[in-house]
């Protein structure tokens, strides 16, 4: 039994995915993104944003369409207030081996030159890891110019939430 212990402690340490999941509150860990070979997007480039984080599968990325519209419609109608709010829509490809790593990332792109926002791929599960994403869910954090992680949900926003998250958006970005 205590042979079973250390080895699940060992397992538990090892493995990235069993970081701590970001709660609301809580300070937005570092990340990398990747929308190409060379187009990368660090966090610390978004420092003194209020950023918009939608982390998601090929398979969830419908989930909060509705809510995602809505962001989207909020951003092109805030005037002059672009450069302070940033839309980061991440899709999960670390999941898949090698070859169809490749085809995701690929897919990813492809599917980057048909949506407002350009899409960006966690390459190695560093962002999934650090924020303690929701596997297979549509995962929405909101992060305030501080840097401090205002909002989480993992699953669909429900209507009265997505009025809620979209309210305090305009709230962080009027600050």
């Amino acid at each position: 039994m205590k042979y079973f212990c250390a080895l699940l402690l060992a397992v538990c340490i090892c493995h990235g995915n069993i970081a701590a999941a970001v709660t609301a509150g809580s300070r937005m860990p570092a990340f990398t993104v990747y929308a190409g070979k060379s187009d990368v997007l660090e966090s610390s480039s978004l420092q003194g944003k209020v950023i918009i984080i939608t982390y998601e599968t090929r398979e969830s990325k419908d989930t909060n369409n509705d809510f995602k519209a809505k962001v989207s419609k909020y951003y092109f109608s805030a005037e002059g207030k672009q450069d302070i709010l940033a839309i980061v829509p991440v899709i999960n490809c670390f999941k898949y081996f090698w070859p169809v790593k490749r085809y995701c990332i690929k897919e990813v792109r492809k599917d980057s030159k048909k949506t407002t926002f350009k899409l960006y791929v966690d390459r190695y599960g560093d962002m999934s890891a650090a924020f303690g994403v929701q596997k297979q869910e549509s995962n929405v954090f909101l992060v305030d110019k501080q840097g401090l992680v205002r909002f989480v949900k993992k699953g669909k926003l429900e209507d009265q939430e997505c009025i809620e998250v979209l309210d305090l958006i305009k709230n962080l970005v009027n600050e």
